[in-house]
This record gives structure tokens, C-alpha cells and sequence, in this order.
């Protein structure tokens, strides 16, 4: 076997995941989201669902590497004619009206609408399914996650409301911020646009994003604590129209190292225009991180160096790259 083939191999076995757990997963999100719309249109404490449960997060953009630990889910409840305060992308506050049939029930102490209480009755309403009886339900920050003892991933649900259309002619959703107020979020144009940069290359983008991914699943300490901010750093590069007509899959991998060794400190800005900078971490994060980079990049020079010379030492190197799995 020769470098190329074992990295192939290295990918189908442990980068992209299986095609048969994409299947079930796929199976168990449906039926999860047929039990939602059931439990919430027939639950009087709660506004009915204002559209269908959304899919959005890695798995749904197709960029989640292996192993699949959790499936993300909106559940975008109907605003009951109700109001927000929107000057800012985060801390928004939601205002009811003294005839919201339902969500009135949910407000805080300053009498506005908390994300926190209407979290937690979703979480009470999952809870109430006789099969997930015996699972890990726990609201965490924004999502409320369910561990079922069934499947290896989680599913993630996080309830929102629909805004009205906005000057840019997009409409909003607003989720929860994890502090009880409310955020902005569009995660159909995330997904647009990893689609776009994925069709300029036919298809051929989201396998090394995904490599990626799991280099920095694979550190002990790793890279990046956000792997979204890592998937907009190589979406942006490939946007930028890089030629990789003919090079070989490990070739491309160096460059994407080497793309984001050199824009390590550069701003790298949310694709939905809601977010601003995300590349927002402390200095000493980032020069750790560029230095490891920096190792990751020799260690793949070195690689490529040998792997048509000395094939034993090439994998050592790509060892250092990917842990003892490849």
C-alpha cells in the first residue's frame, strides 16, 4: 500500500462518517422530530410550531467528521403576535403582550420573555416521551441535549422564533443566548453558502474540511475550542478560488495548514453578518495555536517529502498529523 491508499483508507475509516449511520441518524432525527411536533401542538401550555423543525448545525452542512455526536434541531415556536427589541445581534429582549395566550407564562422577574423558562419546558416536554425515559436530558446554555441510550449522538434542540423580514430581505430566527435574553441566527445561509463554495469545486470541498476537523478532534489539547470558526477559516480560502486541480488529497490538506498558519490572526467574519469578527480569541490562544500549526505543517512537508521515498517514515510523521489511527 502506498501513502495515497492508506490515507484513503484513513479518511473512509475514520473521517467521514459511515454511510449506514448517516442512514439511522437520519431515521432517528425524523422520528424525534415527528414526536416534537406532536408533543408541542398538543401541549396548551406552549404556542403551536410556527413552521416545520429546522435542521441546521455540521451534521445537517455535511462538514461533521466521524464520530457523529450530536444532531442540532430549531424549533421555531409561533410568536403569538409578540414583539423584540432588536438593536443588536445578541442580549435582544422579547416583549409580550397582555393577551399572549401562552408565553406569558414563561417571563422573568423584569417581565420579559426568558429563554431559560421556555427551555425548560421543552426540556419537561421531551422528558414526558415514555422512551427517553431512561435518558440524559439536560438543558446546556442555549439547546436542550438528549443523550439517548439507543444511538452514540445526541440530539441538540433549540426553540425560536421567526422575525419579520429585515432591510437585507432576510428573515431572522431568534434563539437563546444561554444568559435567558435572545440572539439572532440564520442558519440557511450558512449552509447556502457552504454549498456555494462546495459547488465551485464540484462537490469536491466539504471531505477536506472535514479532514481537517478531525486533525483537530485528534489533539489532546485542541486547536481550535470552535470547530465552526475553523470550518468559515477554510470555506473562506477555497472561496477565494485556490487552484487544487490535480493535486493530491494530502497536498491540499498542507495548504489549508499552511492558509491558516498565515491568516492565523486575521479576522474571519461570520457568514451571516450577524456575528461580526469570530476569530476573537485571546492573543496567547493564538500564538499557541499558530505554533502548533506550525508543527502540523512540517510534520505534513515531511510526509509529502518521503512518502514516494521512505513510505515507513512518511507514516510516522503522518502519525504526529492524525494520532495512531492512520
Amino acid at each position: 500500500m502506498n501513502i495515497d491508499k492508506r490515507f484513503n483508507t484513513y479518511i473512509e475509516d475514520f473521517v467521514n462518517i459511515d454511510p449506514e449511520i448517516v442512514n439511522d441518524a437520519r431515521k432517528s432525527r425524523d422520528n424525534m422530530i415527528d414526536k416534537i411536533k406532536e408533543l408541542i401542538n398538543k401541549d396548551d401550555e406552549l404556542p403551536n410550531l410556527y413552521e416545520d423543525v429546522i435542521h441546521f448545525g455540521s451534521f445537517n452542512r455535511k462538514t461533521k467528521c466521524r464520530k457523529l455526536d450530536d444532531i442540532d434541531l430549531m424549533v421555531c415556536l409561533n410568536s403569538e403576535g409578540n414583539t423584540a427589541n432588536i438593536h443588536d445581534s445578541i442580549d435582544i429582549i422579547i416583549n409580550t403582550k397582555e393577551n399572549a395566550k401562552t408565553l406569558n407564562n414563561y417571563l422573568n422577574d423584569k417581565g420579559k420573555l426568558s429563554s431559560i423558562k421556555l427551555t425548560n419546558k421543552i426540556k419537561s416536554i421531551v422528558q414526558s416521551i415514555p422512551e427517553f425515559s431512561r435518558s440524559e436530558i439536560k438543558r446546556d446554555g442555549e439547546a436542550v441535549v438528549l443523550n439517548l441510550i439507543s444511538y452514540e449522538w445526541s440530539f441538540d434542540l433549540v426553540i425560536a422564533f421567526a422575525t419579520v423580514e429585515f432591510d437585507d430581505g432576510l428573515n431572522y430566527y431568534l434563539i437563546p443566548d444561554g444568559k435567558g435574553n435572545w440572539k439572532r441566527t440564520q442558519p440557511i445561509v450558512d449552509k447556502e453558502y457552504t454549498k456555494n463554495v462546495n459547488d465551485k469545486y464540484e462537490s469536491g470541498i466539504l471531505e477536506f474540511v472535514r479532514i481537517v476537523k478531525k486533525i483537530n478532534q485528534s489533539r489532546s489539547i485542541r486547536l481550535y475550542d470552535s470547530s465552526y470558526l475553523l470550518e468559515c477559516f477554510i470555506l473562506k480560502m477555497f472561496d477565494g478560488n485556490l487552484n487544487i486541480t490535480g493535486l493530491a488529497k494530502l497536498q491540499v490538506i498542507l495548504n489549508i495548514v499552511n492558509y491558516l498558519v498565515n491568516h492565523n490572526y486575521n479576522p474571519i467574519y461570520d457568514p451571516k453578518g450577524i456575528q461580526g469578527d469570530i476569530n476573537n480569541e485571546d492573543l496567547q490562544v493564538k500564538q499557541k495555536r499558530e505554533k502548533k500549526l506550525k508543527e502540523i505543517r512540517d510534520d505534513l512537508n515531511n510526509a509529502l517529502i518521503n512518502k514516494d521515498i521512505h513510505y515507513t517514515k512518511s507514516v510516522e510523521y503522518l502519525q504526529k498529523v492524525f494520532g495512531k489511527d492512520f
